[in-house]
């Protein structure tokens, strides 16, 4: 990869979890993006309004990027995307706008955990765990420790109590949509929310010394099966 690097960054995964916007777009370099300290130059940033719907207002915004740093989409080597899990279309809009920029400039594309973008923001203490794509009383949730992150898993409450069992938790992150469950667990065990934080700098430097892919390889992390689908799937069921 050339010194210097250009990133575009798309953060729109958890709409509802940031106040006043949607979701953030950044444009960056750096000289070597496989190194996970390397320094980043944001060269422009934009939010995204809450009240616009994201297939109207992510494209436009990535082209002010470019404009108003005076470079053009061929200029790109590299598309770091927040994958989720989050919004369902949030996450495919991202996706499929990162995979049609990655096709017709050749850059390279970076799909990152949003909960790994969640755990740059500071403050966080050494352990905690990071809610997302809360349904009903479970959610999907990620550890960080002191070692780095373990895989995500859907979690229910007391899934959450063995967890603080075996090394106690500084914090639970995560939006106003935390099921009343782990809510009453927090209050109980008496381990703070800390609010959920999501920008495209977090993305961008969550994303360095991770794989590069194709286009074709980036997809959405959904915890479950999308709503949508199942209800195909059942109407195709009684159907029969």
């Amino acid at each position: 990869m050339p010194a210097d690097a250009l990133c575009l960054a798309i953060e729109t995964s958890n709409p509802s979890a940031q106040t006043g916007a949607s979701g953030e777009v950044a444009l960056a370099r750096c000289p070597d993006w496989a190194d996970p300290v390397a320094p980043i130059v944001t060269l422009s940033c934009a939010s995204l309004s809450p009240t616009a719907r994201h297939d109207d207002a992510l494209a436009p915004a990535i082209d002010r990027l470019f404009r108003d740093a005076s470079l053009r989409p061929t200029d790109l080597t590299r598309i770091a995307v927040s994958i989720g899990p989050g919004g369902f279309s949030a996450l495919r809009i991202a996706t499929a706008a990162a995979k049609m920029i990655a096709e017709a400039t050749g850059a390279r594309c970076v799909g990152v955990p949003s909960a790994l973008v969640a755990a740059g923001a500071e403050g966080l203490p050494p352990r905690f765990v990071v809610l997302l794509a809360s349904k009903g009383e479970s959610a999907w949730a990620t550890t960080f420790g002191s070692d780095g992150a373990e895989v995500g898993t859907l979690m229910e409450p007391a899934d959450l109590a063995i967890v603080h069992r075996a090394a106690p938790l500084g914090a639970l992150v995560g939006d106003e949509h935390i099921p009343p469950g782990f809510r009453a667990w927090a209050q109980t065990s008496r381990v703070p929310i800390a609010p959920i934080v999501l920008t495209a700098g977090a993305l961008l430097r969550a994303s360095r010394g991770m794989p590069e892919s194709g286009p074709d390889d980036l997809s959405p992390l959904y915890p479950r099966e999308p709503e949508a689908v199942r209800k195909w799937r059942e109407l195709g069921r009684s159907k029969r």
